[in-house]
């Protein structure tokens, strides 16, 4: 499993930095220390060890959400918590996050890559979805977490791809929140 680990974590750092096309099978033994067959040993072909890195980077995504759901608030605010957890996520894991932005990027032009990055978007969608049924509230919040939900994504995108230092960084994040607060809670 240290072996496994090992190849996840250089492919996650190569992919990142290079791109998946950009990335070779010997690259990440490299980076590993180990031979090319030892990858696809654990991994019979690129395209699976990125399946497995997203499934990776979903569950540490699900466990960074998780950990800091608060159990005792209403379903708007949990829908709100769970925005604002997935951007700081993004903000702490870049490279996990330009791995699903590649993703969906590539997801285009490939039909496996399409039917990845749509489980990975059902996966959200699921949840937000449990936060609206949770609600008596019908149509209007539906809308609403559309709205927020296609904000987030775009903001996500922004934040990672086109922000230059830290601090804009940390300032669109706080606007970004102070969005979500003023749409749901009028503040």
């Amino acid at each position: 499993m240290e072996t496994k680990n090992k190849i996840l974590k250089s492919a996650l750092s190569l992919f990142a930095d290079q791109g998946y096309p950009q990335t070779s099978i010997q690259q990440i033994a490299n980076e590993c220390g180990i031979a090319q067959t030892t990858v696809l040993y654990h991994f019979k072909s690129k395209q699976k060890l990125l399946f497995a890195l997203i499934d990776e980077v979903i569950k540490h995504n699900r466990e960074y959400y998780y950990s800091r759901k608060s159990e005792d608030i209403n379903p708007v605010e949990g829908l709100v918590q769970f925005c604002q957890s997935n951007l700081s996520w993004c903000f702490y894991n870049q490279s996990q996050a330009h791995v699903l932005l590649m993703l969906f990027n590539f997801s285009k032009t490939d039909p496996t890559l399409k039917e990845k990055a749509t489980e990975v978007i059902n996966n959200g969608r699921d949840i937000v979805e449990d936060f609206l049924k949770e609600t008596d509230f019908k149509g209007n919040l539906r809308v609403t977490a559309v709205i927020l939900q296609q904000y987030v994504n775009a903001a996500m995108f922004h934040i990672l791809v086109r922000t230059d230092s830290d601090h804009e960084y940390k300032q669109n994040l706080k606007n970004i929140e102070l969005f979500a607060k003023r749409l749901f809670f009028n503040e």
